[in-house]
């Protein structure tokens, strides 16, 4: 359904198709209610590999991200932190993602295409872009956070290149920076399949110290 707060057009998840009969292309909306974050992985489980999603996203809203997650006790998990990743990942997936699953609202980071514009016209979700213009809370703390993240990635090259494995974090920037999955970074870089991912993952483990003091315990591995 839809609600108008004052002067704040809030989308509450179910949202049927009749909710964003209304909405225009740089319209500010809100949303209230469920959302799932689904990334490349996330999609390629649904679409090529054909395994349901843990969690039913007909008329909800999906966000292209990759949380930070802290397990705590009692098979319960701490968000720590989570922010947008390309969209054009999802790209090749996004026409048989939406019709597969009938999610109504997408939220990314950057543009999509042809295969993006074929779901909306066909299945009708509304895309939502977070790379607003002017001012705004996000856009300013989104400034400091990628002052904090340069340095941070920099520091990262200077360790790996300083003790010698420079090759690890040229899986990482192929992976972020360059859209490369892992199969295609192994055969690139001549390694094991599951190399690049478990690169990957301890500089993703090794920025979350850098950015946000996190996790204590994962600091023995750092490369110093």
């Amino acid at each position: 359904m839809i609600e108008i707060r004052g002067d704040k057009k809030v989308l509450i998840t179910p949202i049927s198709e009749e909710d964003l009969a209304d909405i225009k292309i740089g319209d500010i909306v809100w949303l209230d209610g469920d959302l799932m974050t689904c990334r490349d992985v996330a999609h390629r489980r649904l679409v090529e590999y054909g395994r349901e999603l843990p969690y039913d996203i007909k008329d909800k809203a999906i966000f292209h991200a990759g949380p930070i997650i802290r397990p705590l006790e009692n098979d319960k998990f701490e968000m720590v932190s989570v922010g947008p990743t390309t969209s054009m990942r999802m790209e090749k997936f996004e026409y048989e993602f939406v019709r597969e699953t009938g999610v109504r609202v997408i939220i990314g980071k950057g543009g999509m295409k042809e295969n993006t514009e074929r779901a909306c016209k066909e299945f009708g979700p509304l895309i939502v872009s977070i790379d607003t213009e002017g001012r705004n809370l996000f856009e300013e703390n989104k400034v400091i956070f990628n002052q904090r993240k340069d340095k941070a990635v920099e520091e990262i090259e200077r360790r790996r290149e300083a003790a010698g494995r420079a090759v690890e974090y040229k899986a990482f920037e192929m992976y972020f920076m360059q859209g490369m999955d892992y199969a295609e970074i192994a055969e690139e870089l001549d390694t094991g399949k599951n190399t690049p991912r478990r690169w990957v993952t301890g500089i993703i483990n090794e920025l979350s110290v850098l950015l946000w003091g996190i996790d204590e315990e994962r600091t023995a591995g750092v490369v110093k």
